[in-house]
């Protein structure tokens, strides 16, 4: 198959709101990698422009607390491994719509960039992080696999009644 390709990058797909490709680890082993689709991504940024036009009139400590929630949510599902660039550009981007939309809440300039790093200072926005590991996740479940494998025995139940095919895992 690969002949027949004449070593094209291989193909990418699109499945849960993650565009998978295949690309090499640190150490140069194949690996298949998430990020955040386009189209995902794109859509998100503009339903957030969207609702913090609409809510640009609130106080500004309620805003923030709305942009915490709304990136904790998302950090929650796509704050993955090798997904850090799209989480972070999200991030910013969040930011500079929050800038954008407070500076228009009436007819001149509210604030410039350093009166709103002094009121991120005073109502923080949440900062990305990696919230899943899958290198950390395929390690451990190789790790229990092979000490369960090598250190284990099985043993009936107690009592000897019961089913005979049921049987508990002791680690020795």
């Amino acid at each position: 198959n690969s002949q027949k390709r004449r070593h094209k990058a291989a193909e990418t797909f699109t499945f849960l709101g993650f565009t998978h490709y295949c690309s090499t680890s640190k150490g140069g082993w194949f690996s298949v990698k998430r990020k955040t689709s386009r189209k995902k991504f794109s859509k998100k940024c503009r339903e957030m422009n969207r609702e913090i036009s609409l809510r640009r009139d609130i106080p500004i400590k309620d805003l923030v607390t709305w942009v915490n929630q709304v990136l904790d949510g998302y950090n929650n599902y796509y704050a993955i491994t090798d997904n850090s660039e799209a989480i972070s550009k999200f991030y910013h981007r969040v930011l500079k719509l929050l800038f954008k939309w407070l500076n228009r809440r009436s007819q001149r300039t509210s604030m410039d960039f350093e009166q709103f790093n002094m009121m991120l200072k005073q109502y923080p926005v949440r900062r990305p992080k990696i919230k899943v590991n899958s290198y950390r996740i395929k390690y451990a479940n190789s790790f229990a696999k092979s000490r369960i494998g090598n250190a284990a025995r099985t043993v009936p139940p107690r009592g000897g009644g019961g089913d005979p095919f049921v049987y508990s895992i002791e680690l020795t």
